[in-house]
């Protein structure tokens, strides 16, 4: 879903299909955590994603942002490796249901593009989101249902499992 964020005029979707994402595929079922999560790469994707930003290219120094979902997070850093005490990131908007970005800005400078690089996360300081209201989100957040579920995506993952084992 990051991708949108390289496309002027679109990120908005990224923040949507995170979104979208986060609420259908992390719950507290049993199903909850989709797919298999034995190296902690899905993990990793929803804490980045919770926190608002997203090494979305592996190699590249910048993090894609979207919309985060604490009210207030806050990162310790370890000093002697970086030189920011802590990254505060926030949302002006205590609403948290508001899911488009109007702006956002990093140590009270406004940035221009929907990324942050690594360099100036790690030199620690505030992260500010501010939100449209929802009220005024004309956005039809259901716009891409999925047709698969992911009961579905099982039974297909077990019965490729049976045709591996018949060889």
């Amino acid at each position: 879903p990051y991708l949108f964020n390289y496309v002027k005029g679109e990120e908005w979707r990224t923040q949507v299909e995170t979104g979208r994402c986060l609420q259908r595929h992390f719950t507290t079922s049993a199903g909850g955590l989709p797919g298999n999560d034995d190296t902690g790469t899905i993990s990793a994707w929803l804490v980045m994603t919770m926190l608002g930003f997203y090494p979305d290219c592996p190699g590249s120094l910048n993090y894609a942002v979207t919309a985060p979902t604490f009210r207030k997070a806050v990162i310790k850093t370890s000093t002697p490796y970086y030189p920011g005490k802590e990254i505060v990131i926030e949302r002006g908007n205590s609403d948290t249901s508001a899911r488009i970005i109007r702006d956002f800005s990093l140590n009270g400078k406004k940035q221009k593009t929907f990324f942050i690089s690594h360099r100036d996360l790690i030199n620690g300081g505030h992260l500010y989101f501010n939100f449209d209201d929802p009220a005024q989100e004309k956005i039809n957040f259901n716009y891409c249902d999925e047709s698969i579920s992911n009961r579905d995506i099982g039974a297909a993952v077990l019965w490729s499992n049976r045709l591996r084992a018949k060889r």
